[in-house]
């Protein structure tokens, strides 16, 4: 495990210059850009909390954390997808 710290502390500025690559790749063509994967889940939140706690009021008492709830499965989530496709795509082999 200490292994692998150093290693990612030695190799510190190659992560980072392929992680900002990364993303600038990724949010391009965006007008937000990197703000968009955050605020994207952001809104959902606001949505879902508003809907599910004001406009349907939950029945069952204990189940005012709705907004914990929700971002944990909104923010580990909202990165998934895209992620499980592009590594598909990169595996699959190429037809000539």
């Amino acid at each position: 495990m200490f292994r692998v710290a150093r290693q990612i502390l030695r190799f510190r500025g190659l992560l980072a210059t392929l992680t900002s690559r990364e993303l600038k790749a990724r949010y391009r063509g965006s007008v937000l850009g990197f703000l968009w994967s955050l605020a994207n889940p952001l809104l959902l939140l606001a949505i879902y909390t508003f809907v599910f706690s004001v406009i349907f009021k939950p029945r069952i008492s204990g189940l005012e954390p709705y907004a914990l709830f929700v971002v944990s499965g909104l923010f580990p989530g909202s990165g998934s997808p895209p992620r499980r496709s592009r590594g598909r795509c990169r595996w699959s082999p190429t037809r000539a």
